[in-house]
Order: structure tokens, then C-alpha cells, then sequence
């Protein structure tokens, strides 16, 4: 009986974590249209950085001259920074919810080169 009541438990705590609405499944097509313009955006920045010799300050020194404008995040807008290694980074939200969000952020990693880091955040959310 023990045994049958942990397993409707742990169902109803799984039906509950996929209906949540801050579910990252439920965010798959925001995620990868996030990431496709995330990669327009740092493609940019590497075609601005071989043209003027540095990075942009931000993302609106991109426009007009390399970019008409600057995509829309999934929800808000594109957060950019030059990391402290040097290249640049580019960060969406998926969803903020009070202290929590699913972020992406896009880095440069030692062997594997550019790649999306996607996850939660709790507390301070700043990338």
C-alpha cells in the first residue's frame, strides 16, 4: 500500500512539473528562435569586430550599418557583455518569474567553442 501511494505521489508531483507553465518544454519553439537570432546577433558582432578592429560597446552601435535592428528576445530583449576572457556574450530570457528565470546565454568554451548554456537561475539572475 506504502509503495502504491509513493508512486500516485510521485506521479501527481510529475503531472505537475510538466503542466507547470514555467516548464521549459513548454518553451521549445522561444528557446530555438532565441538561439537562431542569438547567433544573427553574435555573427554580427564578429563581422562589426573584423571590420573596426573591437567589439561593439552594445548592441545598438550594430545599427544601422550592420543590422536594420536588433531581434526581439523571446521575452524582453538581448542582454550583451564582453566576458572577461575577451569575446563577447549574448543572454535571452526564456521566462522571469519573481526571482527565478530560464535563461540562455551564449559563451565561449576552451574546446568546444561557442555554445549555448541554457538553465535556471534563482536569486540573482544577472548573466
Amino acid at each position: 500500500m506504502r509503495t502504491a501511494l509513493r508512486m500516485f505521489a510521485l506521479l501527481v508531483i510529475c503531472l505537475l512539473l510538466v503542466s507547470c507553465d514555467n516548464n521549459p518544454l513548454h518553451y521549445q519553439d522561444e528557446l530555438q528562435q532565441g538561439q537562431r537570432d542569438g547567433d544573427l546577433i553574435i555573427a554580427v558582432i564578429d563581422v562589426y569586430n573584423a571590420d573596426q578592429g573591437v567589439y561593439p560597446e552594445d548592441l545598438d552601435s550594430l545599427v544601422p550599418d550592420y543590422l536594420d535592428e536588433i531581434p526581439k528576445a523571446p521575452h524582453g530583449r538581448f542582454e550583451y557583455k564582453i566576458s572577461i576572457y575577451g569575446t563577447p556574450e549574448v543572454s535571452f530570457d526564456i521566462f522571469r518569474h519573481f526571482r527565478k528565470s530560464y535563461s540562455c546565454n551564449s559563451w565561449v568554451h576552451s574546446t568546444l567553442g561557442r555554445i549555448w548554456d541554457c538553465g535556471y537561475c534563482f536569486n540573482n539572475c544577472d548573466w
